[in-house]
């Protein structure tokens, strides 16, 4: 995590900057509608203050989806 950008690793290696939601959405379209419900529900901010604690809690909300924790 630097500032306000997250590196995601995939299954595959591959690094994927993410800066905003809707990149970070753009990663997992199977949970697409699962995370943006959960994101609103939470009142996840994205704006440039709470961003990069917004994005962790949405990656550990799509851990806890993808490995049905």
């Amino acid at each position: 995590l630097v500032g306000s950008e997250m590196c995601i690793r995939d299954r595959d290696g591959v690094d994927h900057t993410v800066t905003s939601r809707s990149s970070f959405l753009k990663l997992f379209p199977a949970y697409k509608k699962q995370l943006k419900k959960y994101a609103k529900e939470e009142q996840l901010s994205f704006n440039t203050l709470f961003r990069a604690e917004s994005l962790t809690e949405l990656t550990r909300h799509a851990d806890s989806l993808i490995n049905k924790k």
